[in-house]
């Protein structure tokens, strides 16, 4: 990434996700401007550990790997 992330929205947000496989899948998201690239963002998407939602996010990232 060039330049340095700084927070765009002022902190979390919660946002739910419907998915075809997994349903509803609800997560915090935090939105990171990039102060070299004016309207550029960069999104994160957390959940608790241990959560329904962690376990959606895992299986996701396991099926992006795989195929």
């Amino acid at each position: 990434m060039v330049g340095r992330p700084r927070r765009a929205d002022g902190g979390f947000r919660r946002k739910t996700f419907r998915h075809q496989r997994l349903g509803p899948v609800t997560v915090d998201s935090q939105r990171l401007g990039v102060e070299t690239g004016p309207g550029q963002f960069v999104v994160a998407y957390s959940a608790e550990p241990g959560s329904a939602p962690e376990a959606a996010l895992r299986s996701l990232a396991e099926t992006a790997l795989t195929g």
